[in-house]
């Protein structure tokens, strides 16, 4: 008890403490001090509660399920798997600071025996959580994990440890767990998945979503999903559906100062790059064949962090407005941010000269951010755009390029036989970035993404001439005599 005195300004972290020591009284007390002081602590209370219900001493602790379970016998997980023992401790624990000292805890808990270590070397720690400290640059912040698990019926031994570092993607970790162990996917990757996700809702006293997204395609939608079987299928699982979903992956915090801000802006003088890279150097060499947007009214559709915004002020836009599923905390007079649901309550409402839509539509529909389920979310999120950039104003839209496919439920990728419907209503002036190879790139990872350019008119032809658009621009773009397609 005396180690883990400390100010009453930390009762939350102090009643985190007790509990993975297994002091669950005293936890208890501690977070119910903590409510009292005003922190949200109602989550880790009822969870204490509900294990003392139980009568049980670990049942629901934030190493494991909501559910209880036998004293001293593991905890029982879906698909047969017991988890025996778990480890965590904060990124920088052995990574020594600038005195020499080790920074934060680091336990070990037995759950068949029921005991405690404090690990204290860099051997008692798996290889896994100490790479993935020394990337994220020693932000003690970051929580590491290592549970090691096993099947309850005995059918695998000898697992290699579930190991990870907080802010890693959770289905990754899954697979790359199932892979290892040779575990079939189909069983065991969502009791894995399922796993991290309750860990990290518990140790950071959240909630979970009430309706995550379904964890495969709806049955009676596959055939609409798949345009008739035309577009392949793949599994990569996202749920940002809510606040506390989004914060179990390194980017979902969507808050940035005005500092952080400004130097994105200076950066973006710069020409620089950020997080697509080939994007958005894509996106610099479209801006200019528009002929800039320098007092133009520019929406961006879709922001995890106000990148393409700070390009926006860099090129003297007149405003820059973000439209986001998610509330968005940027602070800088230039910006502007509306949740859907706000911007389709405003009236009249406004329309922009230039839309930028970045990495968003192949998203639509998925149910990833807590849209509805939709086969065609991202055909109607395109055809709504024409309604907010004004008549004879451009889109530069960039989505990921390749062999058809909905890689549920994270995004599509759009080829021959689903980009033109994507482009219906709306004319193709041309593209940056586009190459055959792109088209026929069939890989389920790669995520390249071109940028599109296209005028808020009905277009003249409704086929694509890939043939043209392959040259870099369509017959508009070759014959302009200037550099730029002379928008305004």
């Amino acid at each position: 008890h005396a180690s883990l005195e400390t100010s009453p300004a930390d009762d939350f972290e102090v009643g985190l403490r007790y509990e993975i020591l297994g002091l669950h009284q005293d936890a208890l007390a501690s977070y119910k001090k903590a409510a009292a002081q005003g922190t949200p602590a109602e989550a880790a209370i009822e969870r204490l509660e509900r294990c003392q219900r139980c009568g049980t001493q670990e049942g629901g602790s934030p190493f494991l399920s909501p559910r209880c379970s036998e004293e001293g016998g593991g905890v029982q997980l879906e698909g047969g798997l017991t988890v025996e023992s778990v480890a965590w401790g904060r990124c920088g624990v052995l990574l020594n600071s600038a005195e020499g000292a080790v920074v934060g805890e680091r336990f070990m808990r037995n759950l068949v025996s029921n005991t405690e270590q404090v690990l204290n070397t860099p051997e008692e720690i798996d290889e896994v959580v100490l790479d993935g400290c020394e990337k994220t640059g020693q932000r003690q912040a970051k929580l590491w994990h290592t549970l090691q698990v096993s099947s309850g019926e005995g059918l695998w031994q000898g697992l290699e440890p579930l190991s990870w570092n907080e802010g890693d993607d959770p289905f990754v970790i899954a697979r790359l767990f199932c892979k290892y162990n040779d575990l079939a996917d189909d069983r065991m990757l969502r009791p894995i998945y399922s796993l991290i996700v309750q860990r990290h809702a518990a140790l950071r006293n959240r909630t979970l979503g009430d309706a995550p997204p379904p964890w495969d395609i709806p049955s009676h939608l596959v055939e609409e999903f798949t345009m008739g079987g035309r577009v392949a299928v793949g599994k990569h699982y996202v749920d940002e559906s809510s606040r506390s979903a989004r914060e179990d992956y390194e980017f979902g915090f969507y808050r940035k100062s005005r500092s952080e801000i400004d130097a994105m802006v200076e950066s973006a003088h710069r020409g620089e790059t950020r997080y697509y890279r080939d994007t958005d150097s894509y996106l610099y060499k479209a801006i200019q064949m528009i002929g800039g947007i320098q007092n133009k009214d520019v929406v961006i559709m879709g922001s995890l962090e106000p990148w393409y915004e700070s390009v926006c002020l860099a090129h003297s836009a007149s405003s820059c407005t973000t439209i986001e599923y998610n509330e968005l905390e940027y602070d800088h007079p230039g910006l502007k941010t509306y949740t859907v649901e706000e911007f389709v309550a405003l009236s009249p409402q406004p329309r922009f000269d230039v839309a930028l839509s970045i990495s968003t539509f192949e998203h639509d529909g998925l149910g990833r951010y807590g849209d509805p389920i939709d086969p065609d979310g991202d055909l109607s999120a395109m055809q709504r755009m024409t309604g907010v950039v004004r008549e004879g104003g451009v889109m530069l839209l960039a989505v990921p390029v390749g062999k058809d496919l909905v890689y549920w439920n994270a995004h599509r990728k759009y080829g021959r036989v689903r980009l033109p419907v994507l482009f219906q209503g709306w004319t193709v002036l041309g593209q940056v970035g586009l190459t055959e190879q792109m088209l026929e790139d069939g890989s389920v990872t790669t995520h390249v993404q071109p940028v599109w350019l296209l005028r808020n008119t009905p277009p003249a032809h409704h086929d694509l001439d890939w043939n043209i658009l392959l040259a870099q621009g369509t017959q508009e773009v070759k014959e302009s005599s200037s550099a730029t397609l002379g928008m305004w």
